[in-house]
Order: C-alpha cells, then structure tokens, then sequence
C-alpha cells in the first residue's frame, strides 16, 4: 500500500525495532525465566545457551540484551544456509577468532543432522566463544548440542498482554482512528487474535497499516488477517470426510497462504484443539514430527500434508485406539 509509510519509517525503524526492549526489566511477560537470564547476564562467564519458544516471544531480543556492553555478538540464521558448509564456513571462521564473542545462531532446528554434529565439535573445542541457539522446534536438535547448553524456555505471549502493548504504542506514537472507534478495536482484536502470541507480527503488521498523516483503519486490519481454518479441515478428516478434508487443503496450498513453518504451526495448534481422544492426538503429533524433518530435508509439502490427514482419517479406526 502506498499509504503504510508511518512516523518509525521515516526514523528509519519499525515498531518492533523502536520498541524492543532496552533491558530485561522492560520485557513484556516471560517472567519466569527473565530473573535467571538477569543474573546470567550480571556474571564473569555465560555459558551455551538453548532458547526454545515460538517466534517473536524475545529470544532474539535476549541474546542482544546478554552480549550488550560485554562483547561482540555475531548473528546468523539456519534458515538461510542450513547445511554443513555454514558449520564449516561462517561458524568455524568466527569461533576460532582470538576475541571473545557470543555467536548467535537463530533457527538452529533448520540444520541438518550433519551440519549438527560439526556444531557440536566447535562448541566443544572453540576457545573465547559462547554460542547462544535459537529453536522453535527443540525435538529437531541433537542430544549432544542440548547436553551443552542451559536450556530457556520462552511462552507465547497472551493476548490481553499484547493487546496493552499496542494501545501503549499506539498512544506513545499518537496514532488515532481513522473511522469508528469500535472498527477500530474489532480490528485490533482481530489484528491480536491472528499475531498468536507473536509480539513482534503484531507490531509489524500495526506497522503496515498506519498510514502517512499517523490514522489506523480497522478495514486495512481484516484485509491482512489470514484465514485460520486448518482446525476444520483436520476435524472433517478425523470424522470421516476425507475428500473434502483433502479439497480445502488443496486450496489452501494453491493459494500460496502459508509457509511450511506456518503450516507446522497450524497444525500443532490444531491437533491440540481436536475433538478426539488423546492417543489419536499422539499419532499425529509423532506424524507431524516426521514431516517437519522431512520438510527440512526437501520434502513436498502437498503430500506430506496429505498423509497427515490421511493418518487423521483412518487413526480412529486402528487398533489400539479406545473406542
């Protein structure tokens, strides 16, 4: 849209930018591990460290907090280079330096088992350097890179608490309504309901709805919601349905509307959410596992997916399963 440039633009920032936490104390939720990251922060030596959590839930925002004023931090993504050449290549190259540094490897559940156990090695050998891993997937690491790491585990944050944050901002950064003030705030809910937990997607999308002269329109709000029903095509499957179960998946995959990870997470979600019995939950959730490292290695998400509501369909009728 023409008409998204806003006031953290023209400074050259984002909301989310401009808004992340300067210190531990300004974190918003995560209280039950913000205390032990403090005093880690306040000692001599940091030790490896595994953050597990969702995205935009601060384990990014914590890795900088640690390495300000104490030393260099070197961010990376496995998302962009997930095979043994990044280990080899980028890693090893600044692991070995004579500084003493924090390597921050974001996405770290994206590396292949290969490219894991040659992390693994660096960790062990390299002098001077702490490695601080991000994951949202923590059962698509290795034991052996787990073991050498002080494991934190982030939560989503609630929607109430990210509803504050935004009419916080919104008030900081004088954004006002552009229309009725009740749109407004069907917007807003719906704008919370679609970040699930994800801080940092709220503030990305306030971002791109705020227009030049600093209005919010609830319209512009509906336009980006994405549609979230793969709760309802995984229940058809699960009560019979399968054809159409396979149809409304098809589209969905035809339309473009999520990424892989996005669809993982849908799915996780979903089969939480099911109305069926637990062991049925668990054959999928094992299934869904499968397919995230099947997706990492190449696989095609169309049928990979399929299985999953194949597996869905015929689950109440295998043995084992209490009628």
């Amino acid at each position: 849209m023409n008409s998204s440039t806003n006031i953290t633009r023209v400074i050259g920032m984002t909301l989310s930018e401009k808004y992340r936490p300067k210190s531990f104390d300004d974190f918003v939720y995560q209280d039950h591990i913000v205390p032990s990251l403090k005093l880690i922060h306040d000692k001599k030596e940091i030790p490896n460290m595994l953050f597990v959590g969702p995205p935009g839930c601060g384990k990014t925002t914590s890795a900088y907090l640690l390495a300000k004023d104490r030393c260099q931090l070197i961010e990376l993504n496995a998302s962009d280079d997930r095979g043994i050449e990044v280990i080899r290549g980028k890693i090893k190259h600044n692991a070995y330096t004579a500084k003493e540094k924090i390597i921050f490897l974001d996405e770290a559940d994206n590396l292949t088992a290969e490219a894991q156990g040659a992390l693994r090695k660096i960790m062990e050998d390299a002098p001077n350097t702490t490695f601080i891993l991000s994951v949202n997937r923590e059962h698509k690491l290795i034991a052996a890179i787990k073991s050498r790491c002080a494991i934190f585990r982030f939560t989503k944050i609630p929607d109430d608490l990210i509803r504050q944050r935004i009419m916080e901002i919104l008030s900081i950064e004088k954004i006002e309504p552009d229309g009725d003030i009740d749109d407004l705030r069907d917007g807003l809910n719906s704008l919370v309901k679609n970040a699930r937990g994800d801080l940092r997607y709220a503030l990305n999308t306030l971002d791109t709805v705020v227009t030049d002269d600093n209005k919010i329109k609830a319209s512009t709000i509906k336009i980006l919601e994405k549609p979230r029903n793969i709760q309802h095509i995984l229940q058809m499957a699960i009560d019979g349905s399968i054809q159409n179960s396979r149809q409304l998946f098809e589209d969905i995959i035809i339309r473009g509307t999520f990424t892989n990870d996005e669809l993982l997470e849908e799915f996780y979600q979903a089969i939480e959410n099911l109305a069926t019995k637990d062991e049925i939950k668990a054959k999928l959730v094992i299934k869904l596992r499968d397919i995230d490292d099947t997706l990492t290695r190449g696989g095609i998400p169309m049928i990979q997916f399929i299985a999953l509501l194949y597996l869905a369909y015929i689950s109440p009728h295998m043995k084992g399963v209490v009628k």
